[in-house]
């Protein structure tokens, strides 16, 4: 029997674009499955660590006790009519860590791409650990050194 002309393509590599459906996810049964997307949320949470450890190498130990973190949105009064807050801070009390809290929504809805997004990120991070620390912001800028 001669071979054919065309490569046999299956029902679930339907134009070359690789398999889709439950037969490709990762699985008892099918082990070697697709990896999973990354979702806009973990790449925000990514970018907003690497820009921590660059701003915590920077500055050193003073930032060892702050935590920070990302939520989605921020919790703000309905009759709240002023600018969506970016980011916010909060002191330590007793055990409690310092802590920064980026807004995701808020940040993604003024940047156009990742890089814009670490720019953001970075003077966001400044300005609140600048008024944690009691610092001028201009001394925790790694860029201007």
């Amino acid at each position: 029997m001669p071979a054919p002309r065309f490569p046999v393509i299956s029902a679930r590599d339907r134009r070359g674009r690789g398999p889709r459906g439950p037969r490709s996810l990762p699985g008892p049964l099918t082990p070697s499955g697709v990896p999973a997307a990354r979702t806009r949320a973990a790449d925000f949470e990514r970018v907003v660590d690497r820009v921590a450890a660059q701003l915590r190498r920077h500055v050193g130990r003073e930032l060892d006790s702050v935590r920070i973190s990302v939520e989605q949105v921020p919790m703000v009064p309905a009759d709240w009519v002023d600018d969506v807050p970016l980011s916010a801070q909060q002191a330590g009390r007793g055990r409690r860590p310092a802590r920064i809290v980026v807004y995701r929504m808020p940040v993604a809805s003024r940047i156009r791409g990742p890089i814009e997004a670490a720019g953001l990120v970075l003077d966001l991070l400044i300005e609140e650990a600048a008024d944690l620390l009691g610092r001028d912001p201009d001394e925790l800028d790694p860029r201007l050194r």
